[in-house]
This record gives C-alpha cells, sequence and structure tokens, in this order.
C-alpha cells in the first residue's frame, strides 16, 4: 500500500520548538482512520516563505529540553 496524503490527517499541532536555524514541531495525525501517532518533524523556511522539510537528526540540548514537555502532553491526548 502505497501513502497517500490524503489519507494522513493532522489532529493537532500540540507545539514547536525554535531551534538555530530551524523549527521542530510535535503534533499528532491519523492516517487513514488509524490510531493517532505523535509525529516529529523538523522545518526550515525557505527564501520564498514556505516551509521544507529536513530529517530530524541531531538535537542541540535546548532542542531536547524544549521537546521533553511537548511529548508528554502528546502522549496524555493519545
Amino acid at each position: 500500500m502505497a501513502y497517500s496524503k490524503e489519507k494522513d490527517k493532522l489532529i493537532e499541532v500540540v507545539g514547536t520548538v525554535e531551534g538555530p536555524r530551524s523549527k521542530i514541531e510535535v503534533a499528532i495525525y491519523s492516517y487513514d482512520g488509524a490510531a493517532p501517532k505523535i509525529a516529529v518533524a523538523r522545518f526550515s523556511e525557505r527564501e520564498d516563505g514556505s516551509r521544507g522539510f529536513q530529517n530530524l537528526g541531531r538535537l542541540t540540548r535546548e532542542e531536547a529540553e524544549g521537546l521533553l514537555p511537548l511529548l508528554k502532553t502528546a502522549i496524555g491526548k493519545l
């Protein structure tokens, strides 16, 4: 089964953490009516104003500390 963007439903953006050159977003998604899951993604703003996805990769200490309360909140919403 191939991924279909139309089946991927954003339930809620829990919050974001500002990084040195990007933002990390914690959100809750449900795919095709399945049980909701937590998504953690890193985005940067492109020159044209659109958002570009990046691999989450490594975190600074400040990013990790900012993610912890957002992840706990997201877990409580599942």
